[in-house]
This record gives structure tokens, sequence and C-alpha cells, in this order.
């Protein structure tokens, strides 16, 4: 089975190199990193990821507004979409929610369960998909705080 296609966009180039460092393993993830959300919707149209995982503070076009774009104007409910950013105030975290968001990682975040927690969300969203198509992930249960 081929690896889940994997976008992930964050501007600080330490986070990006421990993403890629958590989703190193080729066999479960293809993973393109970009540093924008200019980028991000460029790559997205190119890429046709099967996860996201989004910073939502970054500059040229923050996560809210590629999260919209992506969910509303190009109407895509298909794609799992997880935050990733150290924004915790509730208001912004329902916020991604409302706009369909699976899950949402705050950083820090530990490299050596990233891929694991990615694959949950992911499986989570796919609720018909076999193990062998989420590569063998447990669920998971999120819901943004209330």
């Amino acid at each position: 089975m081929a690896p889940l296609k994997t976008l992930a966009v964050e501007d600080e180039e330490v986070t990006r190199q421990l993403i890629r460092l958590g989703l190193k393993d080729e066999k479960r993830f293809e993973l393109r990193l970009v540093v924008n959300g200019e980028d991000a919707l460029a790559e997205y149209k190119r890429f046709k990821p099967d996860i996201i995982l989004l910073d939502i503070m970054m500059p040229h076009m923050n996560g809210y507004k590629v999260l919209q774009e992506i969910r509303t104007t190009m109407g895509d409910r298909r794609t799992t979409i997880i935050m990733v950013s150290s924004v915790t105030a509730k208001n912004e975290i329902v916020a991604c929610a409302h706009l369909g968001i699976q899950g949402y990682i705050l950083k820090p975040f530990h490299t050596k369960t990233l891929a694991d927690t990615v694959l949950q969300y992911h499986r989570k969203a796919k609720p018909g998909a076999t193990s062998q198509e989420v590569r063998s992930a447990a669920p998971v249960a999120w819901s943004p705080p209330s």
C-alpha cells in the first residue's frame, strides 16, 4: 500500500525538522513541507495530500485562512486536517473545529509519538477505513474543549 501523502505547513525551521523526524517512516508517510499558507495552498493543489498538518501563526497567510480556503472555498471535506500549534485559546481551537479539523496537536510535541497521533486522527476521520489503509493506527477520541 502506498504511503499517506502528508503536507506539513510550518514556518519555524526547528519545528519542520521535528515533524520530518517524527514522520520519517517512508512506508507510512510521503512527506512534503512548506513554510507559509500561500505555499500550502499551491502545494495542496499539486500534491493532493491525504493529511495536512497545519500551523496557525504563519506569515503571508495564517492557518485559519488556509483551513477556511480548503474546507469552504474548495469544498474539501475528505482531507484529514490536523492543526499543530502553540495556540491554546479555547475560542481559537473551537473556530478550527467548526471548520472541520480532525485533530489538534499542541506544540511542543513528542517526535516519538507524532506518527501514531497523526495516524490515529486520520483513522478517526475515516471510520470506514481498514487498519491496513491507515497503517494499523488505533482510534483516538478528540473533540474541542467545551
